[in-house]
């Protein structure tokens, strides 16, 4: 069996949930899809005692603006049996921009590996924030809470007096 959820605090042991109040309400649905997906076509679950398995994570990223949707699955081989079938059943959200998957097959706890290979859509979704439009791949950095981070760079401008000519990073 598998369990959807997040890593209990300083563990590899997963707190089963579905519903996390950070996340934005269409990811259960999502969620939904990829564990009907798992259970219809068996699809193995990595386990790090045994290095066994295909699924290690499941990642899903939307814009909070554009509502562009992005399902990433982490997975140790580029072949993934079935997930035309994923894909055809994860098109019924209208939002869906971009399904990628991404390999990792080292013995790590580290989430991502180096290669995503693109499934359907696009490779990236896009976000605005501070009127600027944003282009995230998969392994991207983006702050989870746009209206936050807008804030933030707020401050940052008017602190550092910035001139037009000036461009502003977040590092």
């Amino acid at each position: 069996s598998f369990k959807i959820g997040f890593y209990a605090q300083r563990s590899h042991r997963i707190v089963q949930n579905w519903n996390c109040a950070l996340q934005p309400s269409i990811f259960n649905n999502v969620l939904d899809v990829i564990s009907n997906w798992i259970q219809q076509f068996n699809v193995s679950i990595y386990d790090e005692n045994s290095k066994k398995g295909l699924l290690r994570h499941i990642y899903i990223r939307q814009g909070q603006r554009t509502k562009q949707l992005m399902v990433c699955l982490v997975v140790t081989k580029v072949k993934v049996p079935n997930v035309d079938q994923l894909i055809d059943q994860l098109r019924v959200f209208d939002n869906l921009t971009s399904v990628v998957i991404n390999i990792n097959n080292k013995d790590t706890n580290v989430i991502l590996g180096n290669e995503c290979i693109m499934l359907y859509g696009k490779d990236n979704i896009e976000d605005v924030i501070c009127d600027n439009v944003i282009s995230i791949s998969p392994m991207a950095f983006y702050q989870v809470n746009t209206c936050q981070a807008e804030k933030l760079y707020t401050i940052a401008a008017s602190i550092a007096t910035l001139s037009k000519q000036d461009i502003l990073l977040d590092m």
